[in-house]
């Protein structure tokens, strides 16, 4: 690698304030970290990144050439400059296994660091938090009201003090819905993943000249800095230098 873990988490506090809370509640002030220093480093590297794409969405229509019927979706075509997080960021659709929603090849370029990332992601059932919700529902219903989108409020009320009929809506509309499902993440790929995986890595060490971040590396914590997603503690050096949407 260019550089040292110590030297990757010198970058990242340059952009995240050290020692600073970010602010998370209506309650919080949001001056000292907003305004500090290296908050204004990470908005202006936002905003720079957000003008010079074209370099990114050639390579993205290179890579809808070379895998054919594959969607490549760009995650941050029409994102304003604030939420580029610190990378350029787009996934691959793959095949659906059972119990699956959701398979991917994801991929990030920093805009931060010359390092970028390639990983697996997939949605899967979570039988434990579905059976969770079950153990709940056949206590307590879920009842909100404002309209047809999402509900302004929303009261749990235990099952007996539900008229029947409304009761029976309830427990129709429970069963209709999606069950309990998880993100899971995997710098493992299997070799259908890894296929893709090989295309994807070539186009970014041609365009940019990068090479790839590993998750020994990139899993550090950074400890004495917060993100958005992230209190102390908590935030990596993929968080920090990439995504922490993960």
């Amino acid at each position: 690698m260019k550089h040292s873990t110590s030297e990757l988490i010198d970058i990242a506090r340059r952009y995240y304030p050290r020692g600073v809370a970010f602010p998370r509640t209506p309650s919080d002030d949001p001056a000292p970290y907003k305004q500090s220093d290296e908050h204004r480093r990470l908005m202006a590297a936002r905003v720079e990144a957000a003008a010079r794409r074209g370099p990114w969405r050639a390579m993205l229509t290179r890579l809808r050439e070379q895998l054919p019927g594959q969607n490549v979706d760009d995650r941050v075509a029409c994102c304003p400059p604030d939420s580029l997080r610190a990378s350029f960021e787009a996934r691959i659709d793959l095949p659906e296994g059972p119990d699956e929603h959701r398979h991917t090849v994801s991929f990030l370029v920093s805009f931060l660091v010359p390092y970028y990332v390639v990983y697996a992601t997939r949605v899967v059932d979570d039988p434990e938090q579905e059976a969770a919700i079950r153990r709940r529902h056949e206590k307590k219903v879920l009842m909100g009201v404002g309209g047809e989108g999402e509900p302004a409020l929303v009261w749990a009320l235990p099952r007996e003090v539900v008229k029947p009929e409304v009761l029976a809506e309830l427990d129709r509309r429970f069963e209709k819905r999606r069950p309990a499902t998880r993100f899971v993440t995997n710098f493992e790929l299997s070799p259908e993943e890894q296929s893709c995986a090989t295309v994807i890595a070539r186009e970014i060490e041609g365009t940019y000249g990068y090479e790839a971040m590993p998750p020994e590396v990139g899993g550090t914590i950074v400890a004495d800095i917060e993100t958005g997603l992230r209190s102390g503690g908590e935030a990596t050096l993929y968080d920090a230098l990439f995504t922490e949407s993960w």
